[in-house]
This record gives structure tokens, C-alpha cells and sequence, in this order.
């Protein structure tokens, strides 16, 4: 016997959380708001100080599992050498509110594992804020290379 699924939200387009959802998220340990927010309706359940510490090592193996978070962006002492900033004028004075012309080679990008594990990612990947390694938990960057090394283009 199939079972129709249950109806947790109203109004334009499914968005707006209605009762039956709140009553279904007390059933699993939430506690839903006291009244519907505007846009979003009952959706702002939380967790109780109940259901938090019957899930206590549940919730502490999630913390250490997850990928850290960066509320600043990049991290610390890293300016990412290629933030997006204007690196100045390229002399041909024309159309100086367009983005400079790139192609969509890729650039090798390595994290501080050890060996580094690598990544290849277009300049616009790269500007448009650090990808984290899972593992070391850094930043993936341009490798240094010695001047010695490097190739005219």
C-alpha cells in the first residue's frame, strides 16, 4: 500500500512552512516558533536542550567530520594573490569598467598535504575564494616556483 506524502508547506511554491510541519519537527525533538514568520512561515525550528543531549556524540561527530567554515574568507596571513582587485592600468586607456580578458586555461592549484594533493582551476575559480582541502583543511594555492623553473610564455 503506498502512502501519499505529507503537505508541510502552503502558498506559492511550496515555501511557507505550515503547522503540520512544525507538529511533525516536535515529533523528532524540535521546537517550532510561536507564531509564522512573514515569508517563511513555521520554518524556524530549533533543536531543545533535550534532543541536543540525547544526540550528544551524534552532534559531536558531525562538528568534527564538517569542513571548516570561513566566516572571514580566506584565511589569515593568506591574501590569495589574486583577490579580483584592479592590479593596475594596462595602458590602453580604454573601457576601464571592463573585466580584463581571460582564458579559460587552468591553473595547477595544491593544498599543504604531504605529498600536496592538486587541483586544476580557471583564474576565475581561484578569485572567487579558496577551496578548502578536506583533509589538511587548507587552502588549494599556486604552487611557489623557483625562477629558475619557470617558462617564458
Amino acid at each position: 500500500m503506498r502512502v501519499p506524502p505529507v503537505r508541510g508547506t502552503s502558498a506559492e511554491g511550496n515555501r511557507y512552512h505550515n503547522k503540520r510541519f512544525v507538529a511533525l519537527a516536535a515529533e523528532m525533538g524540535l521546537t517550532g516558533p510561536a507564531r509564522p514568520a512573514k515569508v517563511i512561515g513555521w520554518s524556524d525550528c530549533r533543536i531543545t536542550d533535550e534532543t541536543a543531549a540525547a544526540y550528544g556524540d551524534v552532534i559531536s561527530a558531525i562538528d568534527i567530520a564538517r569542513l571548516p567554515f570561513l566566516p572571514d574568507g580566506i584565511p589569515s596571513g593568506d591574501d590569495g594573490g589574486s583577490g579580483g582587485e584592479d592590479q593596475g592600468d594596462d595602458g590602453d586607456g580604454d573601457g576601464e569598467d571592463k573585466p580584463k580578458k581571460r582564458g579559460g586555461r587552468r591553473v595547477a592549484v595544491e593544498c599543504a598535504c604531504q605529498p600536496p594533493r592538486k587541483l586544476h582551476m580557471t583564474p576565475k575559480q581561484i578569485e572567487d575564494g579558496p577551496v578548502i582541502c578536506g583533509l589538511c583543511r587548507a587552502p588549494f594555492q599556486a604552487p611557489e616556483v623557483d625562477s629558475d623553473e619557470e617558462t617564458p610564455s
